[in-house]
């Protein structure tokens, strides 16, 4: 699951990345797209099936995107 952990979450995170992002954001991307894989292989070792970790790592993902959205809004005023 190690390969596919990490290609579904760059998959997830790459239109985050085609944004104008603040540079000042650019950090935080970087560090929940680690997040997010190390969420997906815990889930992994722990016997999850693809289905699952697929379920929970994008509701994670979501939560992140809504929150990061709105982060940009509030910054660019």
């Amino acid at each position: 699951m190690s390969n596919s952990a990490t290609k579904f979450v760059n998959e997830l995170i790459q239109p985050l990345g085609e944004r104008d992002i603040p540079e000042v954001l650019r950090s935080k991307v970087e560090d929940h797209r680690q997040n997010l894989e190390g969420l997906a292989l815990s889930l992994a070792s722990s016997g999850a099936s693809e289905e699952m970790i697929r379920q929970v790592v994008s509701g994670a993902f979501a939560s992140f995107e809504a929150e990061f959205t709105r982060t940009i809004l509030e910054i660019r005023g």
